[in-house]
């Protein structure tokens, strides 16, 4: 099973020094507009984005069906909760969501139809997840700082994050968020997907920090299979965002 620990600290008790390390790092950023204080009033995101597949063999296992494809997201913070609505192509107008836990389907067609198939589950809790981790990462039960690594020129800040307990376990995903020193955005996440295999190990490379309203926000996303690859499996770029409130009035 995938292990994303230094191996350090895995036959011992974390020092609560590198807890509170940790926590300090994701809770109190060095730029204001990354703080998840940005974020306590927000409960829904209204995104207008393109996923861009460079990779047609894992397209094939998800619902979209365009190597280049827009779309409306709207996701919410306060729950699994997602709709998609694809903006352009041949699936103009198609709905996909997650509502209570339950996917479904919107066409013309068909109105709406509750779906228990795996892909479009599986492609919309990844979706909300790697949109949201930047803002969220500070919500994990467990959380420590590792250390300090370099990649090229730029130093970075370690933390690992998961829930449950500290050792890998079916039932939680585990995180290493790589902040840069210099700047304190979190730029590359290593993580874990259980439900895709045990073993799989993936990156997400967030780039393009843009201050939108007073929070800073990634506006591309890389899922790539390694830290220093070029090329990428697929990529999201966000044209634009709107923030929301529990009440759905909109937060500038």
């Amino acid at each position: 099973m995938a292990d994303l620990r230094n191996g350090k600290f895995e036959n011992g008790e974390i020092p609560s020094s590198l807890i509170d390390k940790g926590n300090s790092m994701l809770n109190e950023p060095l730029d204001p507009a990354l703080s998840p204080e940005k974020w306590k009033k927000v409960d829904t995101l209204e995104i207008f984005l393109i996923d861009y597949w460079n990779s047609s063999f894992v397209r094939f296992f998800t619902p979209v069906p365009e190597p280049v494809q827009a779309m409306k997201a709207t996701i919410s913070l306060n729950s699994t909760n997602i709709k998609v609505e694809f903006t352009d192509g041949k699936s103009r107008g198609k709905i996909l969501g997650i509502e209570n836990g339950e996917g479904y389907i919107i066409d013309k067609e068909l109105g709406k139809v509750y779906s228990k198939e795996s892909d479009l589950k599986l492609y919309l809790e990844s979706l909300r997840l790697y949109i949201l981790l930047p803002f969220i990462a500070h919500k994990f039960e467990k959380i420590y700082f590792m250390g300090e690594m370099g990649i090229g020129e730029r130093n970075y800040s370690e933390i690992f994050a998961t829930n449950g307990s500290w050792t890998p376990s079916k039932e939680f995903d585990q995180y290493k968020f790589l902040i840069r020193n210099d700047s304190g955005s979190i730029e590359f996440v290593q993580f874990t997907y259980r439900e895709v295999f045990d073993s799989y190990k993936g990156v997400l490379h967030y780039e393009d920090y843009t201050n939108l309203s007073g929070r800073l926000v990634p506006l591309k996303i890389s899922i790539k299979d390694g830290l220093v690859d070029e090329s990428f499996i697929h990529q999201l770029q966000i044209g634009t965002i709107k923030f929301f409130d529990s009440n759905l009035i909109p937060i500038q």
